[in-house]
């Protein structure tokens, strides 16, 4: 047992190194802000909170949790012929802290809004790629981020092409970011495996609902 002190100490360092993330776990149909309860994530993982506001009728919805860390700053803006709809995550690493939620605001970009020629819509924040979505009744049409264009299609120059300048100067996004960091742990918080599926469920099924056409 003479060791008992030093394994003690090993233990915290570990377990001080491989801290999960407490991270309110919440759902708002009407706004950008919610609380809930506290929701421990896994390794690797950061507080995300998903963003969603539909302009032609003023309505948004967000959703927090934990969320994987790639995912962070990714944003894009859909048009499918019936409804625009912008998109972004944010995402704090610290316990229950609350990711910005600041609007995406025109960048004088432009991106095609459908096969008419000339038919044009504003892209948002940091949004410097048009991608076009094949639908069985119309096709989606958007501006997305560099990001976005990764991490859904995969790759960029097939799927994501530069935008279209304005004549105009392109004001500066309000949206802040939060520092990138990388987590080193190593310790893997096996107790809160059975509580991210949801927020997995609910980043994919996004996407799904955005680009499909009622």
């Amino acid at each position: 047992m003479a060791n008992l002190p030093l394994l003690v100490c090993v233990l915290a360092v570990l377990i001080h190194q491989g801290h999960c993330l407490n991270c309110t776990s919440c759902a708002n149909n009407t706004g950008f802000t919610c609380t809930g309860p506290q929701q421990t994530c896994v390794t690797e993982y950061a507080c995300i909170s998903v963003m969603n506001y539909y302009p032609e009728r003023k309505a948004t919805n967000a959703f927090r949790g934990c969320g994987p860390s790639q995912y962070c700053d990714s944003s894009y803006t859909l048009f499918n012929g019936i409804e625009k709809a912008d998109s972004w995550i944010r995402c704090c690493r610290e316990d229950n802290c609350t990711p910005p939620a600041n609007y995406l605001i025109e960048n004088g970009l432009l991106c095609p809004a459908s096969n008419i020629a000339g038919n044009y819509s504003q892209c948002k924040g940091d949004q410097n790629k048009c991608f076009n979505i094949p639908g069985s009744n119309t096709n989606t049409y958007g501006c997305g981020n560099d990001k976005f264009c990764l991490l859904f299609f995969g790759n960029m120059s097939d799927n994501c092409k530069d935008t279209i300048a304005t004549t105009t100067s392109p004001p500066p996004t309000t949206t802040t970011r939060p520092a990138s960091t990388t987590l080193t742990t190593e310790v893997v918080c096996a107790a809160a495996h059975a509580m991210y599926s949801p927020f997995l469920l609910f980043l994919l099924g996004l996407f799904a609902v955005n680009v499909s056409v009622k």
